[in-house]
Parts: C-alpha cells; sequence; structure tokens
C-alpha cells in the first residue's frame, strides 16, 4: 500500500509499505483523510521536544473506515494501558505506558493503518464532509483546552494564536457560552478568519507587547501558538484571578514573571495535552463549524512534503488524502 515512511528530519518519502494486518481484537481502517499538526513539522524539522524511533509513518489526525465494520471512525492519539491510576481517572493522556499513533506506532499518512485494541476510536457521522469530518481529534484538543481553562458564560476570552487548533478553540469557547472572544494574531489574513469564527481580532507584530487596552482585561486566556514569548503575553493579559491555559508544543524554554501568577494576580494556570474524553463533544460541535475557513487545502498523500514546508501562502489547517 502507499505511505509516508519518515526516516528521519526531512526525510519524508511516499512509498510501497506491506499491508499492515488487523491485529488480535483490534480494528484495521481505511484512511478517508489525515490532518497535518503543527506536531508533524516538528517532526519534519527535527526541532520538537520528543524522543523518536525512526523510521516511522507519521500522521495521527485520523479519519477512517472500519473495514470489518464500515463505520466511520476518528481515533484518539495515545493508545492508553487501561490499567494504570491515570486511566482509572480517566486521564488516558498521561498514561506513562501508552503510546502514540503517528511516531510510536504508525499514522494515517497512509492508506490503511492497524489499530491495536484498547485504541480509543469514535464514530463520526456520515453526514459530515471530509473537512468537517477530518477536524474531529483537533476539535477535540480545543475542547479540552476550553475546559482546562474553566471557561464559563459570558467570560471575556482571549485565544493567543490561529492555527487549527487556536481557531477550533475560539469555536469551541463561543459554542460554550463566552461572552467575547478576541483573537491574538499576527497577520492580516488570520484577522480576517478571527471575524469570521466570531472573535474580535487584535493583531500583534513580532515579538512586541500586546496592546495596552487588553492588558489584565481577560477572564481566560489560552494560549495555543507554541510560542515562549505568548506565555508570558497570556500571564498579562489575564485578570486578577483569572485563568491561563498552556495548549501548545514549545521548542524553547522561557522567562516567566511568576508574580504575575501569584503575588499580584493569583492565577489558576493549567497545561494541555491532547483530549480525553472530549471525543464526543468535539463531534457534535463539528456540525457548526465553519470547515471552509478552517481546512485552507486539501492534497494528495504524495503531496505531504508541500504541507511540511514553510506555507507559500495563507495556512490554518491541510489535509492529506491517500
Amino acid at each position: 500500500m502507499r505511505a509516508v515512511l519518515a526516516s528521519g528530519p526531512g526525510r519524508f518519502d511516499p512509498v510501497e509499505i506491506a499491508e499492515p494486518a488487523t491485529p488480535a481484537g483490534g480494528r484495521l481502517l481505511e484512511v478517508e483523510a489525515a490532518g497535518v499538526c503543527a506536531a508533524d513539522r516538528m517532526l519534519w524539522h527535527g526541532t520538537g521536544p520528543w524522543s523518536v524511533r525512526w523510521p516511522l509513518v507519521p500522521g495521527h489526525e485520523i479519519l477512517g473506515r472500519d473495514l470489518a465494520t464500515g463505520e466511520r471512525l476518528t481515533v484518539e492519539v495515545k493508545v492508553p494501558c487501561g490499567q494504570c491510576r491515570y486511566c482509572d481517572t480517566g486521564r488516558t493522556n498521561l498514561c506513562p505506558h501508552g503510546r502514540h499513533i503517528g511516531s510510536e506506532l504508525p499514522g494515517g499518512f497512509a492508506q490503511r493503518i492497524a489499530l491495536p485494541p484498547g485504541a480509543l476510536v469514535h464514530r463520526v457521522p456520515e453526514h459530515l464532509p471530509l473537512t468537517a469530518a477530518v477536524l474531529a481529534e483537533p476539535m477535540a484538543c480545543a475542547v479540552h483546552a476550553v475546559r482546562r481553562a474553566g471557561i464559563r458564560a459570558g467570560d471575556t476570552v482571549g485565544v493567543i494564536g490561529l492555527g487549527s487548533v487556536g481557531a477550533l478553540t475560539v469555536h469551541a469557547a463561543l459554542r460554550r457560552g463566552a461572552g467575547r472572544v478576541v483573537a491574538v494574531v499576527r497577520t492580516a489574513h488570520k484577522a480576517a478568519v478571527a471575524r469570521l469564527l466570531g472573535a474580535e481580532p487584535v493583531l500583534v507584530s513580532g515579538s512586541g507587547p500586546v496592546p495596552d487596552a487588553l492588558d489584565g482585561g481577560l477572564d481566560a486566556v489560552l494560549e495555543c501558538s507554541g510560542d515562549p514569548v505568548a506565555a508570558q503575553w497570556a500571564l498579562r493579559l489575564a485578570v486578577p484571578g483569572g485563568r491561563v491555559c498552556l495548549y501548545g508544543v514549545y521548542q524553547q524554554w522561557a522567562t516567566v514573571d511568576l508574580n504575575q501568577v501569584a503575588e499580584f494576580k493569583e492565577l489558576t494556570l493549567t497545561g494541555g495535552h491532547l483530549a480525553p474524553g472530549c471525543f464526543p463533544e468535539a463531534i457534535d460541535l463539528l456540525d457548526s463549524v465553519p470547515a471552509a475557513t478552517v481546512v485552507t487545502a486539501v492534497r494528495p498523500l504524495d503531496e505531504l512534503g508541500l504541507a511540511l514546508e514553510p506555507a507559500q501562502g495563507p495556512r490554518i489547517k491541510e489535509v492529506v488524502v491517500p
């Protein structure tokens, strides 16, 4: 079958590989589409914070069909052990014995994928178009970020960074009842996207300060860019007693004024990783998401490299189909 085999940073090659066998107690999926994540680009550029064993078949935002049952499914990134204290309390994303699809297990940049027993799958409605259905995994991440930030009805919310998770976080926050969502972005295109999503854009330049009008005025701030500077902005933007969720993969250490968290504001600061327990709510939101705004390109599998390189034009979410 056709798949992308990654043998190291910058070496993601479309090749023919052996057909996967259905594991005992597992599933075999025909891949309908797979989203390209910022984490895939970090693997491509060799800049991620993870240790990986090459070669591998990447791709973890998967939409597929069970070849035995015909069900249209999406898959959670981590296959948990099901036995540790984290699994027992529903925090499967933190399972220390779990394995990640697309790095430790073969991923979705392939025509078919074998899922081991214990893989967490969720049905995706047939009526959803591909460009909406393939957003199930990043939408679940957005729902987790909103939950971790404790978004409540009427809140004034800031979202920093409008990649796919940031864009979907705007949508999830508004659907949860946020009274106002401010999107902090760096390009005019992202500002236009923020408006289409129902957010108020605030355009900033480089690593400069955010506008004084926003300083300390947001009930909750969700940092989705993975920029350490933006993490500092998030602490500054939150009101005293506010909440900040860092939902990014950070490639550098940051110097942070901890007095913004403790002495001056008594903030609640949380992190976010993957999306435990969030897929049902996320899939319900796919009917209302403006998928045409979020998905900026659909490419054949052989063009994955174009989706991994720096964008030649506006980009939010790119998708490949085998």
